[in-house]
């Protein structure tokens, strides 16, 4: 991993008591990441754009350009993983179309498709690599880090994941209690050794789902060929009681960029996802720093 790089809003690792509205976070707990909550306003992204996009198109292309996006090759390509993609966009277009005089602004059509900030970011950093969106529901992050390692693995030199839901801010057909909370991140992945790389990419491995899969066999032979220091398992949400630590689709992005960024010793990670159509194991090793 040559770069990562985290933004999210309303909390400050995992406790909401602690949100600032500072870049980074001037009070932390020992041992915990700091979050940046909001996006820094400078002119990579121009002020009339920033006017017209979402705070999860804002938040994808900061993180994105923080995590090492400029200086990776040209033909990195980039990954993006969100579950409910442009969902505040898609719901103020429906509140315009149900009004007495519907009406849809240009601008608003064309931010609300899924590949949007994978657009904006083609546009904007002058990057015309090829970009993918992946939509899994909980599981989105982990299918698209599994498609970065399938790229490495075939050749590819550098990948880009990012993975981001903004808090839903629409009505009960959205299903708003699992996304409180804004929440992106991007990993910049590299096959190449790096002096400057604090943590790795062990493996990622697609799980077969169930009846095929035992997952308590599987996850016994991952713990025997890795030894992970730490192990964490979930399904649609993990049994975290933190806005993003349980729900949110990116909880698995949060979990791995917490592992990688918190100060504390050397250790290997085991992250196991699964759900109705499979599952994905990570392992992700990081050295010991302050």
């Amino acid at each position: 991993m040559r770069g990562v790089s985290i933004l999210a809003t309303g909390v400050a690792c995992g406790d909401p008591t602690l949100a600032d509205r500072s870049s980074w976070n001037a009070v932390r707990v020992p041992g915990e990441l700091p979050v940046r909550h909001e996006p820094p306003i400078d002119e990579f992204v121009p002020r009339n754009t920033r006017r017209r996009i979402s705070r999860l198109i804002a938040m994808a292309l900061y993180a994105t350009r923080d995590a090492g996006g400029l200086d990776a090759p040209q033909a990195a390509p980039l990954l993006f993983a969100s579950a409910n993609g442009e969902i505040n966009t898609i719901g103020a277009i429906l509140r315009s179309l149900l009004s007495e005089a519907p009406s849809v602004s240009p601008t608003s059509f064309h931010n609300s498709v899924h590949n949007a900030a994978p657009g904006y970011w083609s546009i904007l950093a002058r990057r015309f690599a090829a970009t993918s969106t992946i939509s899994q529901g909980s599981l989105s992050f982990e299918f698209a880090l599994l498609d970065a390692w399938a790229r490495l693995a075939s050749g590819e030199d550098d990948v880009l994941v990012c993975g981001g839901d903004e808090a839903i801010e629409n009505a009960d057909w959205a299903d708003p209690g699992h996304c409180t909370h804004d929440l992106c991140g991007t990993l910049r992945l590299s096959s190449a050794p790096s002096a400057t790389a604090s943590a790795r990419l062990v493996d990622v491995r697609f799980l077969p789902a169930e009846p095929v899969l035992d997952r308590g066999a599987v996850q016994a032979a991952l713990v025997a060929e890795f030894a992970p220091d730490l192990i964490l398992e979930g399904g649609p949400d993990f049994d975290d009681p933190t806005p993003l630590g349980g729900r949110h689709p990116m909880a698995g992005l949060w979990h791995l960029l917490r592992f990688v960024r918190a100060p504390g010793p050397a250790g290997t990670l085991l992250l196991v996802r699964h759900g109705p159509a499979g599952g994905i194991a990570i392992v992700a090793s990081r050295e010991a720093h302050d």
